[in-house]
Formats: structure tokens, sequence, C-alpha cells
């Protein structure tokens, strides 16, 4: 986990309820899908492949101290992968 996010056991364990690790959901930054992030409801949206070469998406928002605080990831729907390429 990098300095960059902001971890709280909150996210943590919001995200692990769909078997996705802060380490996974930060790497999807570093490997987006075209045209992410994007602005979204609550914050911004991400989908991007992972570093366990899983499509995954990520919702965040921006902390005042410009950290990313992730409060939602998923794995993607064959359906929506298939959209991505």
């Amino acid at each position: 986990m990098t300095d960059k996010f902001k971890w709280i056991e909150w996210n943590i364990e919001h995200i692990a309820l769909k078997g996705i690790t802060p380490e996974e959901s930060e790497s999807v930054f570093h490997n987006p899908a075209r045209g992410y992030p994007r602005r979204h409801r609550k914050g911004y949206l991400i989908k991007g492949k992972s570093i366990l070469d899983r499509w995954i998406q990520v919702a965040f928002a921006r902390e005042p101290d410009n950290r990313i605080f992730v409060f939602h990831a998923r794995p993607l729907a064959p359906k929506e992968r298939k959209a991505l390429k």
C-alpha cells in the first residue's frame, strides 16, 4: 500500500467483501482502461486491469490532502469487460 491512498479498517474490509485487496485496487491506477478515471456520483470511478490480471472497478474520492480514498471495488462482469475492449 502506498502513501498516495488512505486506508482505514472500514474500506479495507469493505473491498475485501468482493475479494479485492488494497494492493490490487491501487494497481488499477497504473493500468486504467481508456477514458478512466472519470467523475461519478459520489466521486470518481476507474476501471482497469489489476496486478492479478483481473478487470476491476474502483470508486474513490479525493481527500483534502489529495490522497485517494477507495470506498468501493468489485470485479467487472464479463459484459462490462467486453465493453472496454
